[in-house]
């Protein structure tokens, strides 16, 4: 394929257009997407990124780019990046509607995580922070902190939301964002919510932890961790809980009270309590979780 284009070198478009002169040395990047029969325009398979010189002799690109690498997270949610020597491009696949994030942490104490959301059929990209089991705050909104991440494109295909974003390697922001590098290992979290026609951000019914290479070829990166829907669907919990709760653990109780009575109050009272508050704990506390 080949392609001759031209354009002014100043165009007057001072905010999309960079001016170019004559021998200017200047940072440049190319992408391409290497794929027979396109339909429309998506993601690149390769980027890169250099030093466009004024002769054909100084002109030269840094390594520093990356195969684009796919990870699985589990069956509804892929990761995809690539880098240069400076950037991140990541890509989430999200086969569902609702939200989807990632941390750079096992667990969500202090850790700095990326959300985003598919709002009434419009797309949102969080940086964020988390410092405790509940909703990160977004980076601008924490005290010495910024928002580091710029959406590049989001498409809502066939019921997979496919979000593209990038953010640089070292973002300067060392409280809130951690620093990436190519072949780094890291602890990693993640999460989503299934939910169609979300209207606000909520809490997630999957989560997965484990250890990410971040590595600049598919053969040398990897995911090795689990995903857990123990905060799933919210109508199978409470039948699972109300099952353990009326046919075991209340029932222990019941029959403690009722044959053993007469025996001695020290011994069998004290069975009775416990049962009776594991009831009153796993109805009042767990099923508000």
């Amino acid at each position: 394929m080949t392609a001759t284009i031209s354009r002014l070198l100043s165009t007057g478009d001072s905010t999309c257009d960079k001016v170019l002169i004559p021998n200017m040395i200047t940072g440049f990047s190319y992408a391409y997407l290497n794929q027979s029969n396109l339909q429309n325009f998506t993601m690149h398979s390769k980027k890169e990124s250099g030093i466009l010189g004024p002769t054909q002799g100084s002109s030269s690109f840094s390594i520093g780019g990356s195969e684009l690498v796919t990870v699985d997270l589990d069956p509804k949610f892929s990761l995809t990046w690539i880098m240069t020597a400076t950037e991140i491009t990541f890509t989430f696949l999200c086969n569902f509607d609702g939200w989807c994030g990632i941390g750079f942490g096992e667990s969500m104490l202090n850790t700095d995580m990326i959300i985003v959301m598919r709002v009434n059929g419009k797309f949102q990209a969080w940086d964020t922070w988390s410092t405790s089991f509940a909703a990160p705050e977004k980076d601008e909104s924490v005290s010495g902190c910024k928002n580091d991440i710029e959406l590049v494109s989001s498409i809502w295909n066939n019921g997979t939301m496919q979000v593209v974003m990038t953010r640089k390697l070292s973002t300067e922001d060392n409280k809130c964002d951690l620093e990436l590098a190519p072949n780094m290992i890291t602890g990693f979290c993640f999460g989503y919510l299934v939910q169609t026609d979300l209207s606000s951000f909520g809490e997630h019914n999957v989560v997965g932890s484990g250890t990410l290479k971040l590595g600049t070829s598919q053969s040398d990166s990897y995911f090795h961790g689990e995903a857990s829907s123990l905060f799933g669907d919210p109508y199978e919990n409470h039948g699972i809980e109300m099952t353990v709760i009326w046919l075991c653990t209340a029932q222990i109780g019941i029959m403690t009270m009722r044959y053993l009575k007469w025996w001695r109050l020290s011994v069998f009272f004290p069975f009775h309590c416990v049962y009776g508050l594991c009831v009153f704990y796993s109805r009042v506390c767990i099923s508000d979780l």
